[in-house]
């Protein structure tokens, strides 16, 4: 029951963002450059987030839902694993809006960013909330 429940909030916090990609791709609006640096800064500040929280919680990666990352950081540490998560992440935040239209553009790739960023914060909260509740237990 307790995974079953654990699935539930996952998917409550990942369907709203492929919502918004998803009508993103298919109204796809015009984004000024000024939001486009926005949308992409919160990505980064998302990112450096939940990254902070989580290496500085390593000791509980035994619990972190992002298995490549997980394996990353025990066979390479903090530093390298920044470079090569942030790396595969940014290509994926590259490629995706080539997928849906088939034309590589910042304003796309900013829209995808904004939705990896919005997932680093919702993982930071809940990685909050988790480390608070597991240091309690102890």
């Amino acid at each position: 029951m307790k995974r079953q429940s654990q699935i539930l909030r996952d998917i409550q916090t990942t369907i709203p963002v492929v919502a918004a990609l998803t009508l993103y791709f298919f109204v796809q609006p015009k984004i000024g450059p000024e939001i486009v640096v926005v949308f992409f800064a919160a990505w980064i500040a998302g990112y450096i987030l939940d990254y902070t929280i989580t290496a500085k919680n390593s000791h509980l990666l035994r619990f972190e839902k992002n298995l490549v990352f997980a394996a990353l950081y025990k066979k390479f540490g903090k530093m390298i694993t920044l470079m090569i998560h942030f790396t595969i992440e940014a290509l994926i935040v590259l490629i995706i809006p080539v997928l849906f239209t088939y034309d590589f553009g910042l304003a796309a790739s900013s829209v995808v960013a904004l939705a990896f960023g919005v997932s680093h914060i919702l993982a930071y909260a809940s990685n909050c909330k988790f480390v608070k509740k597991y240091n309690a237990s102890l």
